[in-house]
């Protein structure tokens, strides 16, 4: 896997779109976390409040949920 992955970096490293693609993903995907803090200030009752978005275990999962929505509008652009 490590070999696979080291050849598709190779393959892309001196493309300037898929760099600067990367770049843009690596500096939005924080502001999109934290902005989400601040828009589900009040969710209704079945939903858990803000505050479990941010708080270990389930950070893993709703991070890796908002980075898995990012890819497709800042990478497939």
């Amino acid at each position: 896997m490590k070999d696979l992955l080291l050849l598709e970096w190779k393959k892309f490293n001196g493309n300037a779109v898929f760099r600067s693609l990367g770049l843009i993903y690596i500096l939005i995907a924080p502001f999109v976390i934290l902005a989400g803090k601040d828009a589900f200030k009040d969710l209704p009752p079945p939903m858990p409040s803000s505050r479990v978005f941010y708080e270990f275990p389930t950070v893993w999962d709703y991070q890796g949920y908002v980075g898995n929505r990012l890819v497709p509008f800042v990478l497939g652009f």
